[in-house]
């Protein structure tokens, strides 16, 4: 400190530009104030981000160019021996390299929880998937016309955004089969849904329709049922709402 003060006491003779000294280090308040008196000069002491941040350069470009004052723009004098330059830079590098394997470790932490939390989550949905076809497979043996049905059905729950809706929705509907019913087509748009096909007769229509009621999955089951006779083979088309 000694030298860059008597350095900068002869420098300021010569080179009026000077009007401001940043010192870096555990420097007491008291001195810096003396010295800004001998020297009537403005001392500060600088942090290395206070320095950086305030001369707009990297810390390692302030401390070896000049301590600051950027001796390759201002033809300044290089301070430090070059010994305390070399490991300065050394020191600099290795930080930078410590910092960079920190965030790298970091990341690869990162992306492991992220694995194993989207590993488990398609678990998940695979296991809720497999659910359901596991109870159809452990039925009876289906009739082709059965199947076809079944066929349908699961082509347009597919449609469905969430894989535990189209679970249950095709569970309840496949277990709501009756005698006398023929499912041909079925709908399901967000909460609205509609079943067609045809009935044997009016009591096999309301027998179906009762059966879809008793399922807490559905509300608002509707049926029209005007002009039916009692025995005829007629089209079906119940409207229901999904909870």
């Amino acid at each position: 400190i000694t030298e860059l003060i008597e350095f900068y006491t002869a420098r300021k003779e010569n080179d009026k530009q000077v009007i401001k000294l940043y010192l870096i280090g555990d420097i007491p308040s008291r001195e810096i104030e003396q010295w800004q008196k001998s020297l009537n000069l403005t001392i500060e002491s600088a942090s290395f981000n206070r320095l950086a941040k305030t001369t707009g350069n990297r810390v390692s470009d302030s401390l070896i160019a000049n301590l600051g004052l950027l001796a390759s723009r201002q033809g300044g004098v290089n301070l430090l021996p070059q010994s305390e330059s070399s490991q300065m830079q050394k020191d600099d590098l290795l930080l930078q390299v410590k910092h960079s394997l920190e965030f790298l470790i970091g990341i690869f932490i990162v992306l492991i929880i992220t694995t194993a939390v989207l590993c488990d989550t398609v678990n998940d949905k695979l296991n809720r998937i497999n659910s359901p076809a596991g109870k159809i497979s452990d039925r009876e043996k289906l009739t082709d016309k059965e199947l076809d049905e079944l066929k349908a059905i699961s082509t347009q729950a597919s449609l469905l955004p969430d894989i535990t809706l189209k679970s249950a929705y095709l569970t309840e509907l496949i277990d709501s089969q009756m005698p006398g019913i023929s499912i041909t087509e079925i709908s399901i748009n967000n909460k609205s849904a509609a079943l067609k096909g045809s009935a044997q007769n009016r009591q096999s229509l309301l027998d179906y329709a009762n059966e879809i009621k008793s399922h807490k999955i559905f509300t608002n089951v509707v049926i029209p049922l005007a002009n039916y006779e009692n025995n005829t083979d007629i089209p079906m088309e119940i409207n229901f709402e999904t909870r």
